[in-house]
Formats: structure tokens, sequence, C-alpha cells
């Protein structure tokens, strides 16, 4: 991945990549360059701005990573709430893996057989096929909800629930981060 550059003060205006608003002569920002076939993109950004993982890649691997990085699950306080996030997030897996199975087809159509490259694009979009449908199909191996026990204050109570509600949320994300790809 190309390394980020801080610049103290801007020599000429740029275009900021990520909101779109111009970065001024004197004002401070980030960088980095994509290296292409030939040369290469300068990217720019506010210092305040996110860079998206996607706008480092020109993968399609970019929509997952973006995905990814947006997925909070932190709010979530069950887990059917969590089963409706990931749900969301393996339909975006779904069409990139759409994306790939397609891309092998037209290459194979094109070359009238199968190819190196087609055969890789095709392992992709079944290996993402195979995630999104784990991720659809996840369910939670721990325990059942806790129950308050007699003599048990309401803050004790409160707390392992707040801590059951964590362990369903963590093993959620390890299911998002474990990315076949």
């Amino acid at each position: 991945m190309a390394r980020t550059h801080e610049v103290k003060k801007s020599q000429k205006q740029h275009r900021c990549y990520g909101c779109g608003q111009p970065i001024e002569v004197g004002q401070p920002y980030k960088w980095f360059k994509m290296k292409m076939a030939r040369g290469g993109i300068k990217k720019s950004y506010h210092t305040g701005c996110n860079i998206p993982p996607s706008h480092r890649t020109t993968s399609r691997m970019g929509q997952i990573w973006d995905a990814q990085a947006s997925l909070d699950l932190s709010g979530a306080t069950s887990e059917d709430e969590v089963l409706t996030e990931l749900a969301s997030f393996a339909e975006t897996v779904r069409e990139v893996a759409t994306e790939y199975s397609e891309s092998a087809d037209n290459m194979e159509s094109g070359f009238g057989h199968s190819t190196y490259q087609s055969d890789e694009l095709r392992e992709k979009g079944e290996a993402l096929e195979s995630w999104a449908d784990d991720l659809e199909n996840w369910s939670f191996n721990g325990d059942e909800e806790p129950t308050q026990d007699e003599g048990e204050s309401d803050d004790d109570y409160e707390q392992r629930v707040e801590d059951w509600r964590q362990e369903i949320r963590d093993e959620a994300q390890g299911e998002v981060d474990n990315c076949p790809v």
C-alpha cells in the first residue's frame, strides 16, 4: 500500500478526493500516489478527511474494504440486530463476487476458453460467495442471554448483559474480518 505523505503548506491548489473541496495554497494536506502501469495518480486529501480503503486500490475488493470499515456493530444490542448488519454486509460481498464471476465469464467468452486469469477471477468470486453465505448464516455460539440472579444487583446484572452483548459483537466482527481473498 502506498505511503501517505504529510505536507505542512500546499504550494498550489489541489482538490480533496475525500470531500471534493479545494485544498487552498498554504493549507496542510496529505497525499499518496497510486502506482499504475504508466506513472501513477496522486491523490490529495485534507488532513481531517479520512482516506477510504477503496481509494488506495483499483481492485473491486475496495468496495468490501469500505464496507468493513464502515460496519458498526457497537450499537447492536441483540443477536438479531447483529444479523441485520451482517446481512447488509453480505449483500455487498455478494455483489463483488458477482462482478468477479461476470469478469471471468467475459474473459472466457472473449478467448473461447478458460485462462489462468479467468480461473483466478472465478475462484475469487466463489470464495466471496461462500463467505457471503457464512455471513448470512452466522449465529452466535455463546451462552443464552443472562437472567438476573436472585440477590444480584441491577448494576451487576446490567454489566453481565453488556458483557454478553459485547461477546456477540466480537464474534460477529471476527466473521466480518475473516475475508477469504
